[in-house]
């Protein structure tokens, strides 16, 4: 099945992610070629889904039903949270093992103004910051553990009460 996809929805979702993404003309002309870019952008035509079209979506990081108009979880969102989201969804695709609760974290924080726009940035945020945090509260955890469990107490004793007469 072709997905024809309406080309003003094409034209608009693929300026609103472009930008989004800090993309210009120029970048989807060097990918797709000048006349191709110029023609989705003015939106003269719009890509074969089952052809080009798959390959824009993955340029651009974003599900190909999404840009095409069709139905999808991220209709609801802004433009930049949806790219953010999509982006970061991609990463989690890739990295089954990330805990639950750092993937709601995460979720959370894609609705952030502050959210990347790319899987490249999220790679980057989260090895330059969100591991080494984890790795430091985890190695905090496991030195709490072992001083509970051995019952060194870091405390200082108390000193015996006085009575009063």
């Amino acid at each position: 099945m072709v997905i024809r996809g309406n080309r003003g929805i094409f034209r608009e979702r693929l300026r609103a992610v472009s930008k989004a993404k800090g993309l210009t003309e120029e970048n989807l002309s060097v990918r797709f070629g000048r006349s191709r870019a110029h023609s989705w952008i003015a939106g003269y035509r719009v890509p074969r889904a089952d052809t080009i079209g798959f390959e824009v979506a993955e340029f651009l990081e974003v599900p190909l039903d999404f840009l095409y108009g069709r139905p999808s979880p991220l209709d609801s969102l802004s433009i930049e949270h949806a790219v953010a989201l999509s982006a970061l969804n991609r990463l989690l695709a890739e990295r089954p093992g990330i805990p639950v609760t750092l993937r709601t974290l995460y979720e959370q924080f894609a609705k952030s103004i502050a959210a990347p726009h790319s899987v490249a940035r999220w790679k980057a945020l989260i090895s330059e910051l969100v591991e080494p945090v984890s790795q430091l509260a985890i190695q905090e955890g496991t030195a709490m553990t072992r001083m509970l469990e051995s019952g060194v107490r870091k405390v200082a004793p108390r000193a015996p009460r006085r009575k009063h007469q």
